[in-house]
């Protein structure tokens, strides 16, 4: 597993991408509702890649793992520190934990929260441009509101957030 200086795994390098981080990714509470309800009948909860502590729920005994220092730095002090590690090699024994976790969302108009989500780390500037460009014209003439305006008066929208749970022994 290539880590940076920073600690970041994979393609993303958090310590150049992840400043600002937490200001963005704010929890959305029915996300939230829905992970603790998935999570419900575990006390000890693993959360993989756990960046800031999002989604962290106070109704577990959470343990974080998180590479980059960058983002450990930004985790809340009422939240417990990250483990430093990477999900490919975790200092856990097997059954260690009751349920695991890991998250990923992702913000599209605001620059400093494309640049601090790592799938956009990855988007050529001008093809970035273009769609965000795009969608921005769109907004403002009503373009959007015309073509897609009764999602907005929905009470939720199920698109492309997947929640996957698996029970042990089940």
């Amino acid at each position: 597993m290539r880590r940076t200086t920073d600690g970041s795994a994979g393609d993303a390098d958090y310590g150049t991408i992840g400043p600002g981080y937490s200001g963005y990714r704010r929890p959305e509470p029915r996300i939230a509702a829905l992970i603790e309800a998935a999570l419900a009948g575990s006390r000890t909860v693993l959360n993989i890649g756990a960046g800031a502590g999002s989604y962290e729920s106070t109704l577990f005994e959470m343990t974080a793992v998180e590479p980059s220092e960058s983002m450990r730095a930004q985790r809340p002090a009422h939240l417990p520190a990250a483990v430093d590690a990477v999900a490919e090699n975790l200092p856990f024994p097997d059954g260690a934990f009751d349920g695991a976790m890991t998250t990923f969302s992702e913000m599209l108009l605001d620059p400093a929260a494309r640049k601090a989500c790592s799938a956009w780390s990855f988007v050529d500037a001008e093809v970035c441009e273009e769609y965000t460009g795009h969608l921005r014209r769109d907004l403002e003439s009503g373009a959007w509101d015309e073509k897609h305006g009764r999602l907005r008066q929905q009470p939720y929208f199920q698109g492309s957030l997947v929640l996957v749970r698996a029970v042990p022994g089940a």
